[in-house]
């Protein structure tokens, strides 16, 4: 019996190859169900450990500051308020620097020069109220105020004395007179002339200060007057006289003038007279060479009320 030999049959090379090939997708499966499977691990991790109900882990505890934290808190005001907030911790707090306020500025002082002589400060505009002091020529003053109709001013002098003065006596320096404003005057004074004693029947009295004349008849006053005496250069000489010599009209003269027909002149110290006055009508101020001016209708009653030798009392 002849002995048979069975051929073995290899199987071919693609077979091993595609075993490879499953193997390789195998194992990429679990590797890549291995990763899915940490990353749900760490995620589920992070999730406890933010959750308000879970212990917190030591590792990621964090421990809490001890300056507290400015909360910004909503306010009604529309300006922000600086807060200085304490901290616990011995840290450099920075001082707080002082703001510079700039005050607005203050509106510009206007002054005013006395342009005339023997000009009286005083307490209300108008002669009759009593004086504060005599200014002198030149002298500044600080404008704060006037009369609604501009004829006096309400100033200040340089030693802080207030008062009012006629604008006729200031030079204003090109400063509109209608800038300052409109000041109350006081109550009007009524200035009480003080009477000679034992002197009977009509005399007369000159405040050369008050710029007002009073006809007395003893101690009564019968009329008084705004006038104009002497100025600093030609002051109106005091003294008690006696008026000598009267004339409807009379020329005056000196060296730098001519007045012709000067009504109601009186006369009583040499070549000064009490008269009438047709060249100007700013009586309450000195204007005068030394005479008394007077309103040509006082001077006509004044003329026709006192006889020659009436007694002319002239005073500050």
């Amino acid at each position: 019996m002849t002995p048979t030999t069975e051929k073995i049959q290899l199987p071919p090379r693609k077979n091993k190859l595609a075993k490879r090939w499953i193997l390789i997708i195998i194992l990429y499966v679990l590797l890549l169900l291995t990763a899915l499977g940490v990353r749900a691990t760490l995620l589920s991790r992070i999730t406890v450990a933010h959750s308000s109900y879970a212990p917190i882990l030591e590792n990621v505890l964090v421990k809490p500051s001890l300056t507290p934290t400015a909360a910004a808190t909503a306010t009604a005001t529309a300006t922000a308020t600086a807060t200085t907030t304490a901290t616990a911790t011995a840290t450099s707090t920075s001082t707080p620097t002082a703001t510079k306020t700039t005050a607005p500025s203050s509106t510009p002082e206007t002054t005013v020069k006395v342009s005339g002589d023997s000009v009286n400060l005083r307490t209300g505009p108008g002669t009759n109220f009593a004086k504060v002091r005599m200014l002198t020529f030149g002298e500044l003053l600080m404008l704060l105020g006037r009369l609604s109709d501009n004829t006096w001013l309400y100033v200040k002098t340089s030693d802080g004395q207030e008062g009012w003065i006629e604008t006729t006596s200031v030079d204003l320096a090109g400063n509109n007179v209608d800038y300052p404003p409109v000041k109350t005057p006081p109550p009007t004074e009524i200035p009480t002339p003080v009477a000679l004693v034992g002197i009977e029947g009509h005399w007369i009295d000159i405040d050369l200060g008050e710029q007002m004349l009073y006809a007395f008849d003893g101690t009564n006053i019968v009329a008084s007057f705004l006038v104009s005496t002497g100025t600093f250069l030609y002051p109106t000489v005091r003294g008690q006289y006696h008026i000598y010599a009267k004339f409807r009209y009379k020329d005056m003269h000196g060296t730098d003038y001519f007045l012709p027909n000067v009504p109601y002149t009186m006369f009583y110290d040499h070549d000064f007279s009490i008269h009438g006055t047709y060249w100007h009508h700013n009586f309450g101020t000195p204007m005068s060479h030394g005479c008394v001016n007077m309103d040509t209708n006082d001077a006509e009653w004044l003329y026709n009320w006192s006889p020659v030798g009436t007694l002319v009392n002239i005073h500050w």
